[in-house]
């Protein structure tokens, strides 16, 4: 042991704070790591007003892109009681987490381009 560190028989480092002491001759002895849902299930509904809007911007066309998304969003929360910078503060998050929080509704398409960043596209799930 080194500071907060276990090295385990095979060589493996593991944080003490990960680690559940049990009898040697346990036999229930479980693992219990679960999926976090509390806090995705809480920015959802943080980002709930751009989610709604992002559903009726995407309705009638086939995809978009997300940067064409942001731009469109932010134009039509302008007037809102909170504009699109204050929910996505709010939810701290950006867009492509706001649309990868809500896969029931909207599909995110990836397109890699070579030497640059991708290009993301968004529309609604059919």
């Amino acid at each position: 042991m080194k500071g907060s560190t276990v090295t385990a028989q095979d060589g493996t480092k593991v944080d003490v704070k990960r680690i559940k002491i049990v009898p040697a001759e346990s036999s229930t002895a479980q693992g219990r790591f679960g999926q976090n849902t509390a806090g995705p299930e809480r920015k959802r509904q943080a980002a709930g007003a751009i989610i709604v809007q992002l559903q009726e911007l995407l309705d009638g066309r086939e995809q978009m892109s997300r940067m064409k998304a942001s731009e469109l969003l932010r134009e039509r929360m302008r007037s809102e009681v909170e504009n699109y910078d204050q929910v996505l503060k709010k939810a701290k998050a950006k867009l492509i987490d706001v649309i990868r929080l809500a896969p029931e509704i909207v599909v995110l398409t990836v397109t890699p381009r070579s030497g640059g960043k991708d290009w993301y596209y968004v529309a609604l799930r059919a």
